[in-house]
């Protein structure tokens, strides 16, 4: 992960537990089940206490369904606006 995203975690005083919980929950799940890919984005929002547009978020499960997923973190973190 890039220094700015765990200085961005940092700043909205985000539990080292909540970011553990959802890794190990990202590393066992099926990234080709939309449902699956739809909750744990959920749960990304929540910890981050910012949202997506639905429209955003459909995108963003499609793209990730369909493993075109950036590997740039920081690619990444711009869909949540941090």
């Amino acid at each position: 992960m890039s220094q700015h995203l765990f200085d961005l975690l940092k700043q909205k005083n985000i539990e080292t537990d909540e970011i553990i919980n959802i890794a190990q929950a990202m590393q066992n799940a099926n990234f080709s089940d939309e449902q699956t890919v739809s909750q744990l984005i959920d749960q990304l929002q929540r910890l981050a206490g910012q949202s997506i547009s639905p429209e955003q978020k459909q995108q963003l499960v499609n793209t990730i369904t369909n493993n075109k997923l950036p590997n740039d973190m920081n690619a990444l973190s711009q869909w949540f606006n941090l």
